[in-house]
């Protein structure tokens, strides 16, 4: 889910981040949990407008060296965009699937790309890989996992996990895979709310997700778990109820961006706001439109907000960066 969505470290004597190697116990400064990263979250600039047609409610991932914005809708995206500084951005595919969907979720685990399920019309139960952004292969149509969209993965203690989301009604469930292929139930009924457009990070050690729909109504609270089966309520986003908001993690906090607090778009957001154990206001009123289903990345220590769809249910192609 950039965010530590799409995010993974490998443990050991070294470890390489991009492309410089980092002993382990040393302060790094492209590590998103360090605290030592100042963004302010308060003041953005537009990079770009117009790269790629609008869209929004797709997935976002950083891998080797550049953002990748994966699906989405307008309605139904199938091609994936990359860019290596949020300014120029260029098409790595046409087609990523053989239709476009809204709603997948994306994360980068084993040196490969991982896309999950989404919806083209129908509700999909896939798994696609790739290494290189471009050349995309279809892994596995029968996962274990039942067909859905609009949930979450993480990469998480050496496995990817897969959180919620909706197919004919909202989910809490929660399954994990230590290679993309076979994936294994941790709990078919989490101790939270089933949901979808939710959002979820990696912080302090832990899965959280945040938010969310239920189907009727939209939620506010926030679970955390060690261990995908037992999840723990850590009280609620001040912010309201909103679901469709997206997350990341830069300088050891989580940044939630934006989203809707009902059904209609009309009340996206365009605010901005931290956790570091409590939560704080960057800006209630960022530079860029209210928004949501946009794609967030901590992509070179920066926050980003990319696309989504505005307040007026126009589909956006806007690129913004605070730092």
């Amino acid at each position: 889910m950039r965010s530590m969505i799409g995010c993974a470290f490998s443990v050991g004597i070294m470890t390489m981040i991009g492309c410089l190697p980092v002993k382990i116990g040393r302060i790094n400064p492209y590590d998103p949990r360090n605290t030592n990263i100042i963004v302010s979250g308060n003041n953005w600039t537009q990079k770009a407008t117009g790269s790629f047609a609008g869209r929004g409610f797709g997935s976002i991932v950083e891998f080797n060296g550049n953002m990748w914005l994966i699906g989405g809708s307008a309605p139904y995206v199938n091609d994936v965009y990359r860019s290596s500084d949020g300014i120029t951005w260029y098409q790595a595919t046409s087609s990523l699937w053989a239709s476009g969907r809204y709603g997948c979720a994306s994360a980068v685990f084993n040196g490969k790309i991982w896309v999950t399920a989404g919806y083209d019309g129908v509700n999909k139960g896939d798994v696609y890989s790739s290494s290189d952004g471009t050349n995309w292969t279809q892994e596995t149509t029968s996962p274990g996992f039942s067909a859905r969209n609009a949930h979450q993965m993480l990469v998480y203690n050496g496995k990817m996990w897969l959180i919620g989301g909706g197919a004919g009604g909202a989910l809490n469930d929660v399954y994990y895979t230590s290679d993309g292929l076979t994936w294994t139930s941790a709990t078919a009924s989490a101790a939270f709310s089933a949901r979808w457009a939710h959002s979820a990070v990696v912080y302090n050690d832990r899965m959280w997700i945040i938010g969310g729909w239920t189907g009727v109504a939209a939620l506010n609270d926030m679970w955390y778990s060690t261990n995908g089966i037992t999840w723990t309520s850590a009280g609620t986003f001040p912010g309201g109820n909103r679901y469709y908001c997206s997350s990341t993690l830069v300088g050891g906090k989580i940044w939630l961006i934006g989203g809707q607090s009902s059904s209609s778009v009309s009340f996206a957001s365009n605010d901005v706001w931290y956790y570091n154990g409590s939560w704080n206001y960057a800006t209630l009123n960022a530079g860029f439109s209210r928004r949501s289903g946009s794609y967030v990345s901590g992509f070179m220590n920066k926050l980003w907000v990319i696309g989504g769809q505005r307040y007026d249910n126009a589909y956006l192609t806007d690129t913004w960066c605070s730092d």
